[in-house]
């Protein structure tokens, strides 16, 4: 029910997004709890959107580079790592996007799949557009295509 609404969520509704974030929370804890990492890991990148919804970009900065660190998979810690660049190119830190992307690049590479590797790369790509390093952004997007 918190994901239905957060997606169709406006940022004028606070008190609810608010409801919502605890909600997540509550469900992340409890599938935690009984194993789902997962699935509890999906409930806090939940967390992280509503945050955004409501500019909190700070603290969904801190949410999502916790969630990165404590990532269950290759998987999850991609989909932590695209976030983590997208808040902060929200906070107009691009230097410090393409470095996150830089970095998660360098430590996940060999622990994932191919899918996880064309992922990185498309992370990468986006940050280095963000940066306006075109030539390079449209050789990570090979790369990306090619795994």
């Amino acid at each position: 029910a918190a994901k239905f609404y957060l997606s169709r969520a406006a940022p004028r509704e606070k008190d609810t997004i608010r409801e919502a974030i605890q909600v997540a929370q509550e469900v992340s804890s409890a599938l935690k709890s009984s194993g789902e990492v997962e699935e509890a890991f999906d409930a806090m990148l939940l967390v992280v959107g509503a945050k955004m919804t409501l500019n909190e970009t700070d603290e969904a900065l801190k949410v999502v580079v916790e969630l990165k660190s404590s990532a269950p998979s290759a998987k999850c810690a991609l989909q932590a790592l695209r976030r983590e660049v997208a808040v902060n190119l929200e906070l107009g830190e691009v230097d410090k996007a393409l470095e996150v992307a830089r970095a998660g690049q360098a430590e996940l590479e060999q622990k994932g799949d191919a899918e996880v590797v064309a992922g990185l790369w498309s992370v990468l790509a986006d940050a280095l557009h963000a940066k306006g390093e075109e030539a390079e952004a449209t050789e990570a997007r090979i790369k990306a295509a090619a795994n």
